[in-house]
């Protein structure tokens, strides 16, 4: 087993919390669904009792003043086992199983980050990476090229006979993307052997990147690295989930025989993963892509997603909670949808008392006025109103609740208009979006069966 942690795994080793008052332990970890967790025995009857004090709330005759030894989890604490190191980030307790007269318990502590490798000290992070499934399709870039031989027909209507491809594998150079943490894209590709010897596998990756030269905050780096991973799903309007994540510290570099310290990207598990989609079939109809809005509407995300972030992130909730009722779909759009109003609202200039004293439909209103291209067969004016009354109608139990094809169809208009009006904000063109739109699912409506 190499040094990893998939789903479903645990491993057996020893902890250590860079306290040198307090001894090594052995500890379980693991990955369960998403939650990284490590189980922390103590005795309090031995030197393990230090790790007691992390998780019971009590008094200690020993430390009254609780100044002898630590009585939170620290934040950062490191794995080993024979399988190597992981560094843990972002602990906390997370619940304890105690015999009191026996002076034995497990605490449990919960880990937001399990880096695969290095020591401790992966805190704050020079550079993370993200390999983001659709990316390399929304960027229209590959690393493969292929040139098809054919051996024509012996007729001209006859089937040609395929005799030969050559295959070209050359990354493109990255894409700078924004000055934020020298936010870039970078096409990479592997070639593998595979178990069979007659398989040869060969991957394309693209992956988003931020690297800096002063560590900064893990969040720092995901929070622009989910701003690509939005932007592509509000494009698509599927989850555009994350297939992995490396990080790095130039602190743990490797000193190579030229003296040149060489960086070391170690992967990381992360309990903010999302699961795993089953992979389509068909090609995604993108309603805009990266030649459509370039590096400078990339750009223009980072700042629109700052900006309008209260009316961004309950719009997109439904990408991520797929399992929720049309009702709760038409609920959460329209929190979004009237908070991108009154932000309009205020970017226009009105005083934000007046502004939040506009009423939903007025607000629906300002956001059609914004939209560069009209999605909808109904005109602006008749969204609007159909749908601030089927949100109202959700929203207050004195007012008729709707139909389940009629919430559905409500938040489906509301979606199209929202990823019709970022496009617009981020320099998408009208033409490449009305011919987009023809063929883009949420122009169908749906129907009671």
């Amino acid at each position: 087993m190499a040094n990893d942690l998939p789903v479903g795994t645990s491993r057996t080793g020893f902890m250590f919390d860079g306290d040198p008052r307090t001894p090594p332990t052995a500890v379980t970890l693991k990955h369960d669904e998403g939650r990284i967790q490590l189980s922390v025995p103590w005795n309090r009857n031995d030197d393990s009792q230090a790790y007691g004090r992390w998780f019971l709330d009590a008094h200690w005759g020993d430390d009254r003043d609780q100044s002898r030894f630590s009585y939170q989890v620290p934040h950062e604490l490191l794995f080993q086992d024979g399988h190597g190191p992981v560094v843990l980030v972002g602990c906390r307790r997370a619940g304890m199983q105690t015999n009191p007269v026996a002076g034995l318990g497990t605490g449990v502590v919960t880990a937001d980050y399990a880096v695969l490798g290095g020591q401790l000290g992966y805190s704050r992070v020079d550079g993370l990476r993200s390999e983001l499934a659709g990316l390399g399709d929304w960027m229209g870039l590959r690393s493969l090229s292929r040139d098809d031989t054919f051996t024509p027909g012996t007729s001209p209507q006859g089937p040609r006979t395929f005799r030969s491809s050559r295959l070209v594998l050359e990354a493109p150079p990255a894409v700078r993307i924004s000055r934020r943490l020298n936010l870039h894209i970078t096409p990479d590709f592997s070639i593998l052997q595979g178990q069979d010897p007659d398989v040869t596998q060969i991957t394309e990756r693209m992956v988003v990147q931020t690297l800096v030269g002063r560590p900064r905050e893990w969040d720092e780096h995901m929070d622009i690295h989910r701003a690509i991973r939005d932007l592509i799903s509000i494009s698509n309007w599927r989850l555009a989930p994350f297939k992995r994540h490396d990080a790095m510290r130039r602190s743990d570099s490797l000193l190579f025989p030229t003296r040149q310290p060489s960086p070391q990207w170690f992967s990381v598990q992360t309990q903010f993963a999302q699961p795993p989609q089953s992979p389509g079939r068909q090609r995604a109809q993108y309603l805009f892509t990266f030649q459509d809005v370039g590096t400078t509407g990339v750009d223009r995300w980072l700042r629109l997603r700052s900006r309008f972030g209260r009316a961004i992130d309950p719009t997109l909730s439904t990408i991520f909670r797929t399992e929720v009722s049309a009702l709760t779909r038409v609920a959460e759009v329209g929190i979004g949808l009237e908070a991108l109003g009154y932000l309009l609202a205020l970017e226009a200039g009105v005083s934000p008392r007046r502004a939040g004293r506009e009423s939903h439909e007025s607000r629906l209103r300002r956001i059609a006025s914004d939209v560069s291209t009209w999605p909808l067969a109904k005109t602006p004016s008749e969204w609007a109103q159909d749908s601030a009354a089927t949100y109202n109608g959700i929203k207050h139990a004195n007012r008729r609740a709707p139909e389940v094809v009629d919430a559905l169809n409500s938040w489906r208009e509301c979606v199209l208009v929202f990823r019709v009006w970022v496009a617009g904000r981020l320099g998408a063109p009208t033409e490449i979006l009305s011919q987009n739109l023809t063929n883009d699912s949420m122009r169908h409506e749906y129907r009671a069966i």
